[in-house]
């Protein structure tokens, strides 16, 4: 979100190319926008034929289309018009509604269809996943950001990897970079709705294999988490037929643990057997997290265990602890489901069945926290 100080000769605007513009109109002839007459909403028009703002606050000099995420420019997107102590913003894009205007310099934010400030609210999502196909996956994602965003929340996660299920065999084959045109539609989906979006893949980077966790911004940003302590099955978790290889027989151990901002709080990540290790909950927690997500892959006679280990860390550390998992089955196993949040008090504050996709929301309100379980068919 681009944020405009007040403008002492009245209502300024700025425009997807971070350029300025005030009554009665455009400041500059580079701006690619002009305001339609009421704040907050956008009229878009072409100044050259290779160069026009995109919606997503990104400049683009080729057939006026967006790089990297490949759509049309000068979509609506959100923007800021700020006037002495009163500020708008338009925090859904495409939609005509506005937050009504609030005194003192504070802002007061309206999602539509749901509500969401800019104190912490976030979601785990729950799902089922076909095994390696991709595509698929991607399109098993989509509706639960869009419940999410429904929901209010900035920030959504999904189980370990999510985007090609539990299948250690294909790793290699399925594995993507970062910057892999698989993630295009979730890209655009963050970018739109104002969301960041957790998804879990195997990923090439520096030659090496890492079982990875992806941050997507709205902004296009991409954040990487690898998993850091790689785990196994037992041969308990299928009496009856094979298991799962172990991960360090496929995946290099990680290191990147970057921390992914939630409305005002920062969230640390982690991937499945990471939640068996307290000190990595407690770096998280040290360098400032107050949030502590996990994508995990559990199997029925597992979750109880995680759930207890993770109210411990939530009650221990004064987190909201997030607790990610599969319905149905991946990897040749079947999963647990059960995902879960649970409060800094280390209160459950919302857990979804074994079986069904779903999500876990979590609010922050003025010193308490409120939970919510949506079910998305």
């Amino acid at each position: 979100m681009v944020r405009v100080a007040g403008h002492r000769r009245g209502c300024t605007w700025i425009c997807g190319t971070g350029l300025h513009w005030g009554r009665p109109g455009c400041a500059t002839s580079r701006c690619s926008f002009s305001p339609c007459g009421r704040p907050g909403s956008f009229a878009s028009r072409r100044v050259t034929p290779s160069h026009r703002a995109c919606g997503c606050g990104r400049s683009c000099a080729t057939r006026g289309r967006c790089h990297p995420l490949g759509r049309r420019c000068a979509t609506p997107a959100a923007r800021w018009c700020a006037s002495g102590s009163r500020r708008w913003e338009r925090a859904v894009v495409g939609r005509d509604s506005l937050a009504r205007p609030h005194g003192d310099g504070q802002r007061a934010v309206r999602r539509e269809p749901g509500a969401s400030s800019h104190a912490s609210c976030f979601a785990v999502a729950q799902l089922e996943v076909l095994a390696a196909n991709v595509a698929a996956n991607v399109s098993r994602h989509e509706p639960l950001i869009r419940a999410a965003v429904e929901a209010g929340a900035d920030l959504v996660v999904f189980p370990e990897l999510s985007l090609t299920g539990y299948e250690l065999g294909d790793a290699v084959r399925l594995a993507i970079l970062p910057d892999d045109g698989c993630l295009d539609p979730l890209r655009t989906l963050a970018a739109i709705h104002d969301i960041t979006v957790v998804v879990g893949a195997p990923l090439h980077r520096n030659r090496e294999l890492f079982l990875g966790a992806l941050a997507l911004g709205p902004s296009g940003s991409i954040a990487l988490y690898t998993k850091h302590h790689l785990g196994a099955f037992s041969p308990e978790a299928s009496p009856s037929g094979p298991i799962p290889p172990p991960e360090w027989s496929v995946f290099s151990p990680g290191a990147a643990n970057p921390l992914i901002r939630c409305g005002e709080s920062r969230a640390g990540l982690a991937i499945c057997a990471d939640i068996n290790h307290r000190e990595h909950v407690a770096r998280a927690a040290a360098r400032g997290a107050g949030l502590y997500l996990a994508g995990v892959f559990s199997i029925p006679s597992d979750v109880d265990n995680d759930h207890r280990t993770l109210a411990a860390y939530a009650r221990d550390l004064g987190l909201a602890v997030g607790f990610a998992n599969y319905c149905g089955r991946t990897g040749g196993l079947w999963s647990g489901g059960r995902s879960a949040i649970w409060s800094p008090t280390g209160e459950c504050l919302g857990e979804l069945p074994a079986c069904g996709p779903g999500l876990v929301i979590a609010r922050r309100g003025p010193g308490v926290w409120h939970g919510e379980v949506v079910r998305v068919s």
